[in-house]
């Protein structure tokens, strides 16, 4: 059996899951695609490293201080040309479009995207479970 081939299938499993299904101790195939980073084992789960779908981006502008001064209106309006519009399904380009459209932009669209800090996302997903938020400007 192609241990490979059925750890991408299932991608998140225990030891015991998989060596079920094999019917046979596969540890020493597991280490090997952990050494080889297909693999990653943390708190018993192994995961499965999809490398060849992973597709990184990231917004950078022609100068550094322009990049200061983007807003997060313009990042997601780049993110939706560069990336969604090459790479996501009909449906995904509608969901994403609609959920900056009416939730996103109008509060968080003015904000500079080097001030945008792990707070203020808390602070929106606040808001949005309907908990009081005020922004930080």
């Amino acid at each position: 059996m192609n241990i490979e081939k059925l750890a991408k299938y299932l991608k998140e499993f225990t030891l015991d899951e998989i060596e079920i299904i094999a019917e046979y101790d596969v540890g020493s195939e597991l280490e090997k695609l952990i050494a080889d980073g297909k693999l990653s084992l943390e708190n018993g789960i192994y995961k499965y490293q999809d490398f060849e779908n992973k597709i990184e981006f990231a917004v950078f502008t022609s100068s550094e201080a322009e990049n200061k001064n983007i807003t997060l209106k313009s990042v997601s309006e780049i993110f939706m040309k560069d990336y969604v519009a090459n790479f996501c399904k009909p449906n995904t380009i509608k969901t994403y479009t609609a959920i900056l459209r009416t939730n996103v932009i109008p509060i968080l669209g003015n904000k500079k995207s080097e001030r945008f800090a792990p707070r203020t996302l808390k602070g929106f997903t606040r808001f949005a479970n309907g908990v009081e938020w005020v922004k930080d400007d």
